[in-house]
C-alpha cells in the first residue's frame, strides 16, 4: 500500500508541474488567443514561439497521460476493482463515484493528443485548432487535477 500511495503522490506532483508549465505557456501566448490562421503562422515562424507551441504540445500529452494514471490509482486506493479494465471502463467507474469526467471528456483529450502528435507542415490550421483546444481543456484539467488531489 506504501508503494501505491507514493506512485499516487508522483503522479499529484507530476500533474502539478505540467500544469504549472502549461498555465504559463498560455500566458506567454495569451495576446495570439485563440489562434487563427494568420496568427498560427506568425507564431510558427519564430523559433521563440514555435518552442512555447512545442512545450504546449508536450505537456499536454503527458498530463493527459499522467491523468489517465492518476485515475487509475485514485479508484485502486478507493477500492475499486480496476484490474485489466480498459481506460474508458475506468474513466466510467471514476464518473460513477464523482471524478469530473466522462467519456466525452477523455475521448476529447485523446483527439486532442492525436491531433497535437501529427504535426505536418501543411496543417497549421490543424495545429492552431488543437492549441485553441488544449487551452479551453485547461480548466477542466485544473478542476480533475483538484479533485484528486483532495
Amino acid at each position: 500500500m506504501k508503494d501505491i500511495l507514493l506512485k499516487y503522490k508522483s503522479y499529484l506532483s507530476e500533474c502539478s508541474k505540467h500544469l504549472s508549465i502549461l498555465k504559463n505557456n498560455f500566458e506567454k501566448i495569451s495576446n495570439y488567443l485563440p489562434i487563427n490562421q494568420d496568427k498560427i503562422n506568425e507564431l510558427y515562424n519564430n523559433e521563440e514561439t514555435l518552442s512555447i507551441l512545442d512545450q504546449i504540445a508536450y505537456r499536454y500529452i503527458k498530463i493527459q497521460d499522467t491523468i489517465g494514471k492518476l485515475i487509475r490509482v485514485y479508484l485502486f486506493l478507493k477500492g475499486e476493482d480496476i484490474n485489466e479494465k480498459a481506460m474508458i471502463d475506468i474513466i466510467n467507474i471514476g464518473e460513477k463515484i464523482g471524478i469530473p469526467i466522462d467519456e466525452e471528456l477523455w475521448l476529447k483529450m485523446r483527439v486532442i493528443r492525436n491531433m497535437i502528435t501529427h504535426e505536418y507542415p501543411e496543417s497549421l490550421q490543424d495545429i492552431a485548432k488543437s492549441i485553441n483546444e488544449v487551452h479551453k481543456l485547461l480548466p477542466k484539467f485544473i478542476k480533475l487535477f483538484e479533485f484528486l488531489s483532495k
